[in-house]
């Protein structure tokens, strides 16, 4: 037997690997934002979100992440070659496309949240 399960691998009830099924689940989200032409041409649902993380986002420090993800991503590459410049320019695609990723991180550090016990246990009132 070899290592490498994929995501349909895993037991049902096992908490214990549930980073490795929240990675494996952040995946396939950015895979569908990277193929889904239509998350790059409708406007931005937060646009001040949006114009908030524009101006704090520098595109030459994500250079080398930005090639090995052309590189390693053939599904993301090609939807940058069907839309940059025809639609879009290099920079608002890559603007983008760190946004909507920062926005699933964000969402699954909620999700995770939600699903961790509170720190201190409250008996239950009585009745």
């Amino acid at each position: 037997g070899g290592a490498g399960g994929g995501a349909g691998g895993g037991a049902e009830g096992g908490r214990a690997d549930n980073s490795e099924a929240a990675r494996a689940r952040h995946r396939e989200r950015e895979r569908a934002i990277a193929t889904n032409h239509a998350n790059w041409t409708r406007p931005v649902a937060d646009a001040a979100g949006f114009s908030a993380f524009c101006d704090g986002f520098e595109l030459l420090a994500h250079t080398e992440r930005i090639e090995a993800l052309l590189r390693e991503q053939p599904p993301l590459r090609a939807t940058h070659q069907a839309l940059v410049p025809a639609v879009l320019s290099y920079r608002v695609f890559w603007e983008r496309y760190f946004y909507e990723v920062e926005l699933l991180q964000r969402q699954e550090k909620k999700r995770q949240a939600l699903l961790r016990p509170p720190s201190k246990a409250q008996p239950a009132p009585q009745l």
